[in-house]
Order: C-alpha cells, then sequence, then structure tokens
C-alpha cells in the first residue's frame, strides 16, 4: 500500500512540474491515440483524462469540450503535414511535375504510414454540432490555402482566384487517392504518387500556362 501511495504522489508531483503547454501536448498525445484507436464517437472525455491520470476539468480547461478535442488534434496533424510539406519544397527546383511528385511522396507516405490516423485526422467529417463542423471545415480550407501558397510562388502572374481553385483541385484528387489507397489494396504508395503526378502537373501546366 506505501509503494502504491509514494507512487501515486510521484505522478502528482510530475503532473504539477509540466507547463501548461507541456501538459497540453501530453494530452493531445493520448487522446489522438485514443481517438485513432476507438473512433472520436467511442472516446470520451472521462476516457482521455482516466489515461491521462487527470481530472476532467483540466481536459476542459484546455479544449474546451470534446469537439474542442477532436479539433486539437486535427490541427496538429494538419500543421505536421504542412511544415512536412513546406520543408520537402522549400528551395525545390525542376518542372512542375518534381515538384508535385515531392509533393505527393510526403502526402502518400503520411497516409501509408498510419491510414487510420489519416483517415479520422484529415478526412473526418464527423459532424456532432454545428462548431465542429465548421472547424473541420476551416481546418481543410486552412491546408488548401497553404497549397495556393505554394502554387503562388512558383506561378506569381496567375490570378489568386484561379490558383485558390487550383489548390482545391489539388485537395480534391489527394483525398480521393488516399481513399482509393484504403479500399484498393493493389494500388502502391509509389503508383498513388505517379496517378498524381500525372493528374496534378497536367492540370497545373494547363491552368497556369501563360
Amino acid at each position: 500500500m506505501a509503494a502504491r501511495v509514494e507512487t501515486s504522489a510521484t505522478a502528482q508531483v510530475k503532473r504539477r512540474r509540466l507547463s501548461k503547454e507541456s501538459r497540453g501536448e501530453q494530452l493531445l498525445d493520448i487522446a489522438e491515440r485514443l481517438i485513432v484507436a476507438n473512433g472520436y464517437e467511442a472516446t470520451s472525455i472521462e476516457d482521455v483524462a482516466r489515461a491521462a491520470g487527470v481530472t476532467r476539468p483540466i481536459l476542459y480547461d484546455h479544449f474546451g469540450s470534446k469537439e474542442g478535442m477532436l479539433l486539437a488534434c486535427c490541427r496538429r496533424a494538419r500543421s505536421q503535414f504542412e511544415a512536412s510539406l513546406t520543408a520537402a519544397l522549400n528551395g525545390a527546383e525542376g518542372d512542375v511535375a518534381a515538384l508535385v511528385e515531392r509533393a505527393g511522396t510526403v502526402y502518400f507516405e503520411m497516409l501509408e504510414h498510419d491510414p487510420r490516423r489519416w483517415t479520422i485526422l484529415f478526412t473526418s467529417t464527423t459532424a456532432q454540432s454545428g462548431m465542429l463542423a465548421e472547424g473541420l471545415s476551416d481546418l481543410r480550407r486552412g491546408t488548401i490555402l497553404r497549397i495556393a501558397h505554394i502554387i503562388a510562388q512558383h506561378a506569381p502572374e496567375a490570378p489568386a482566384h484561379t490558383i485558390e481553385a487550383c489548390a482545391y483541385a489539388i485537395s480534391g484528387v489527394g483525398e480521393q487517392l488516399g481513399r482509393c489507397m484504403l479500399v484498393n489494396s493493389a494500388l502502391t504508395r509509389s503508383e498513388a504518387v505517379a496517378v498524381y503526378r500525372g493528374f496534378i502537373a497536367a492540370g497545373l501546366q494547363a491552368v497556369l500556362r501563360p
């Protein structure tokens, strides 16, 4: 019994020593793991609090609600993807097809590495409330605008509305090819990248050509 009390006390001290930012990252790690493993509907605030060894009010303090918790997980996942995409294309040279292939490789490697995480955090359409539906839509649009920014760097003369339309098309092709990879086991990552490159590079060259 004494050993258990000591372990509990030690854990409490460690919890107190975490900064709010560090605690938030820890909670996000646990929330994401449970949501990816069990699904959003089957994961409760109580489940995450129990796994983290904290009380429910701490979860509410960080995320506000269960919906806020999912949005925080999706926001972080998209930020990580966008950072990887930017790093892969930063200073990259070559024709449009080569650049699209780099971007496609980052995207489909992410999907291949953890397809369930991709399905839940990148293509989730869960909408338990207007706030959640709007939040997920905003996150998607944020990624699309990031794609548009990258296109604009390589096609500065193209009209902004045309660039944005291309970014939406690129996002749609990537998401649907990803779904195809999940249901068609014969489609390999390299083949998905090749199809992505073929569609996107040809489309961009046709639409953005001066």
